[in-house]
């Protein structure tokens, strides 16, 4: 099949869902501000608003993980699950990669309403 359909994972590291786009037959490639859990060269690195015009066909953006991003979770910032015992520094670096990545989403958000009139042309 010489014509796939391209398809970019948006916010996706774990190649789940690029796999499972593969295995259908599409040219399925993932991009996310971190690496890929699997090492996939078919993984981009880097910001997906500046990837949304590289002539993809679908385009499939997932979410962060929620346990970074939900309030109920926000005492495990801290050692012990207790502020007086200080600042867990590693969970408040993920909550700061987190609300970078929720920047982008805001992006991508503008970015679709800019485009909401634009059509795709699919290519069986």
């Amino acid at each position: 099949m010489a014509d796939r359909p391209r398809v970019l994972i948006g916010c996706e590291r774990s190649g789940v869902m690029r796999r499972a786009f593969l295995a259908r037959g599409f040219d399925a490639w993932s991009c996310d501000i971190e690496a890929a859990d699997d090492a996939s060269n078919r993984h981009i690195r880097g910001d997906l608003l500046a990837h949304l015009n590289d002539g993809w066909d679908l385009l499939c953006v997932m979410h962060p993980p929620c346990t970074i991003l939900c309030n109920s979770g926000v005492r495990w910032l801290y050692i012990g699950g207790r502020r007086a015992c200080g600042r867990h520094e590693a969970r408040w670096a993920d909550l700061e990669r987190a609300r970078l990545r929720s920047r982008t989403f805001e992006g991508l958000a503008a970015a679709c309403a800019d485009q909401w009139g634009a059509v795709l042309e699919m290519r069986a």
